[in-house]
């Protein structure tokens, strides 16, 4: 051990000899030395030494030194060390490394450098982010002009073109920053003055009975049989369908063909086809054959098929080809009128005020099954295929497999009738409105009842309708409020429309598929100063979704930056409404 100790010393002097020696200058060249900013020429001789030497002579320099001399060599050595691997990587496998981290580190990684920015900022890192939250690459009309958009192949292999970095804006990161935007709007931000859109008829005691969102249009039905369709972007009326005779109490939108069709049932027990080819309007046909009522439509999820399901008062459901308006089949069975209907795949599943709820071949017309559990009339019906779920005014929620036909849970709590149902099939999750007041949220899987949209905040009166958007529920009331409610918690977030006037009534709401706009039909039930109209909430309050805007928008909200997103709900027949029916 000695001996090592002594080698090492040594080799140290010796290192500390050639040192001295190679930084002997002679007083003639020290101050030509000193003048020149070459540290060669202040170590003439250590340049010249082999690799393997330099070391103990770097190792005898650093022990002469002082602290503060050391403090420096820190502050000169450091800056050397550093390596940026994205820049000095293939631009290739610099996206492959980004490409596993979350929105908020991209967006955390675009403020290093200009590199980092420019690799951050590609149109793949955020097009994977936007599929993995469901997140549409999708711009509103408005907004075509900005700016020329690059398309980008569907393969995460292919890499943007790299000419295209700094000149294009990124669609995918433009449209996750406008949901990031949205969704703080609509959870506390001020609401912008909203648009009211008058009511069908001047009288105040008439009621909305359905409400649909087509793209940029409002389409609403009342008992005063018509129709009425509304820009929702100029708050304009575009045009009035006339030609029912009685009440509209059913209607459904079919966006399939080139030119959609809009279906509506009546009071005066025929069903009308309306083009909506944004000019015209016109009624393409009438449907007769029903005795009574037109009470609840479904129509198949299939593009190639021009079906529909009505079902009626007059206790028969029938199957219509639109195209020819033929009618296919009349489904007989039920013993009460017919309330709500589904058509999914070759099945047509439909509830009854005979208490029972009936499944039907729309290939044949035979009835397949008939689920007869519940002991009051069954008001609301959903089908994803493989369940079909129940409510009903026996205050229960049934739901049944559709290959075995059992009766799988029998979901207890509410107190009165079940106005309305909407499924969230990424969640397996029910949320379901009642007249008791209440809004709650279910597991199907288990049966249970996971939240109860209640307590001090809570709706003072029947809930009408509730819709889903991403992130939050949206329900509607008798008391005459819209109120926002956490999705994933159930938690209260705020009233969104509060109606002062006496007997005002909210009797359906619904959410544009942009999430961008909702659309409320109000009134009153006492024919009260409060009058019969659309209320239109924006909750977009830029003139246009540029990417430096949705940036600064976003910088302050980080810490909300969601993890997933699930995929919109499945909802039941939207003919319902809090108004007694026909």
């Amino acid at each position: 051990m000695s001996n090592r100790r002594l080698r090492t010393r040594k080799r140290r002097h010796s290192g500390e000899e050639k040192l001295e020696a190679s930084m002997s200058i002679s007083p003639k060249r020290c101050d030509s030395c000193l003048t020149q900013d070459d540290p060669g020429r202040l170590f003439p001789a250590y340049t010249n030494f082999p690799l393997n030497d330099r070391f103990p002579e770097l190792s005898a320099l650093v022990h002469t030194c002082s602290h503060l001399e050391l403090i420096h060599l820190k502050s000169e050595i450091q800056p050397l060390l550093r390596r940026d691997f994205i820049s000095h990587l293939p631009y290739e496998i610099a996206i492959k490394i980004l490409s596993y981290l979350g929105p908020k580190d991209l967006l955390q990684c675009a403020q290093v450098s200009r590199v980092w920015h420019a690799v951050s900022e590609d149109p793949l890192l955020w097009k994977h982010i936007c599929q993995q939250l469901n997140i549409p690459r999708c711009f509103p009309k408005e907004m075509h002009h900005l700016s020329p958009r690059l398309e980008f192949s569907t393969n995460h292999s292919e890499v943007s073109p790299p000419g295209s970095r700094n000149i294009y804006i990124c669609g995918w990161k433009e449209a996750f920053m406008r949901e990031i935007h949205l969704e703080c709007n609509w959870r506390h931000g001020s609401l912008n003055p909203p648009k009211h859109l008058p009511g069908h008829q001047t009288l105040m005691t008439h009621v909305i009975t359905c409400l649909n969102v087509y793209q940029d249009w409002a389409i609403s039905a009342s008992d005063d049989s018509s129709i009425c369709v509304w820009d929702l972007m100029t708050g304009s009326r575009l045009a009035r369908l006339s030609g029912h005779i009685g009440g509209v109490w059913a209607m459904i939108v079919m966006p399939q063909r080139e030119t959609p069709l809009l279906v509506s049932g009546s009071t005066d027990r025929t069903l009308r086809v309306w083009r909506l080819d944004g000019l015209h309007w016109p009624c393409a046909m009438t449907l007769f054959g029903h005795l009574s009522t037109v009470r609840c439509l479904a129509a198949s999820l299939s593009d190639s098929e021009d079906l529909i399901v009505s079902g009626s008062r007059d206790t028969t459901l029938r199957l219509w080809n639109i195209r020819s308006g033929e009618c296919l089949l009349t489904l007989q069975g039920h013993l009460g009128a017919v309330r709500c209907v589904c058509f999914r795949d070759s099945y047509i599943v439909s509830g009854s005020y005979d208490c029972t709820v009936r499944v039907w071949s729309a290939l044949s017309g035979c009835c397949l099954h008939v689920l007869s559990h519940h002991t009051d009339r069954v008001y609301t019906l959903l089908f994803d295929g493989l369940r079909v779920i129940s409510g009903s005014l026996d205050t229960t929620i049934r739901v049944w497999n559709l290959a075995t036909q059992r009766l799988e849970h029998t979901c207890f709590g509410h107190q009165s009738l079940t106005s309305e149902m909407v499924l969230d099939s990424a969640r397996m999750r029910l949320i379901s409105s009642n007249a008791d007041e209440t809004i709650r949220v279910w597991d199907i899987t288990s049966g249970e009842c996971v939240h109860v949209l209640a307590g001090p905040n809570k709706h003072q009166s029947a809930v009408t309708c509730v819709q889903l958007t991403k992130k939050f529920i949206v329900s509607s009331s008798d008391d005459g409020t819209v109120k926002l409610w956490d999705r994933e918690t159930g938690a209260f977030v705020r009233d969104l429309v509060s109606l002062k006037a006496p007997g005002a009534v909210v009797w359906r709401v619904a959410v544009t598929s942009s999430s961008r706009r909702l659309v409320c039909a109000a009134g009153t039930r006492f024919g009260s100063e409060q009058p019969t109209q659309l209320i239109v909430l924006d909750f977009d309050d830029r003139p246009g979704y540029g990417q430096h805007v949705c940036q600064r928008k976003t910088r302050a909200h980080t810490a909300n930056l969601p993890t997933a997103i699930s995929a919109p709900g499945v909802h039941a027949t939207n003919t319902t409404t809090s108004s007694p029916s026909p």
